[in-house]
């Protein structure tokens, strides 16, 4: 009997950002998902008006066919929310909307939304590459600046 299984191996170097090229090219989203931001305490709303974003800065090009375009999303999820209906997510926001021609671009997000417990979700833009350098957000409580 003749084995019907094989290993395959991916290339992170694939400027095209597809998995098994060689074989049957695929486009795949990536993302990244926080920990849940908790304030100091639980029982309290808490909101966070504005996300910063900072990614590695790019040109104005947006052409998903250049190697060089990079897309970023951000949405947040309030209340340990894991069910995008539940009205608990807001929108996708754009993290490279900002450029300024430097090394790190730092985009500012409005946030909606309040709970107990804040999540970020980073989703790239399928067969896009992003560089996330990291996030801040300004948290305030309920009847505290």
């Amino acid at each position: 009997m003749a084995d019907t299984y094989r290993a395959t191996f991916g290339d992170f170097a694939d400027p095209t950002f597809n998995d098994w090229v060689s074989a049957a090219p695929t486009g795949y989203v990536s993302f990244l998902t926080t920990y849940f931001i908790i304030g100091d305490d639980t029982m309290y709303w808490m909101q966070s008006p504005y996300i910063y974003v900072f990614v590695e800065d790019e040109d104005t090009k947006v052409d998903p066919a250049d190697p060089d375009t990079k897309a970023l999303t951000l949405q947040a999820a309030w209340d340990w929310s894991t069910n995008i209906n539940s009205h608990k997510f807001s929108a996708a926001l754009d993290c490279y909307k900002y450029r300024g021609n430097n090394l790190v671009a730092v985009s500012k997000n409005m946030i909606r939304g309040r709970g107990r417990a804040l999540q970020l979700l980073f989703t790239s833009t399928e067969d896009l590459d992003f560089n996330l350098l990291g996030w801040g957000a300004f948290v305030s409580k309920e009847d505290s600046p």
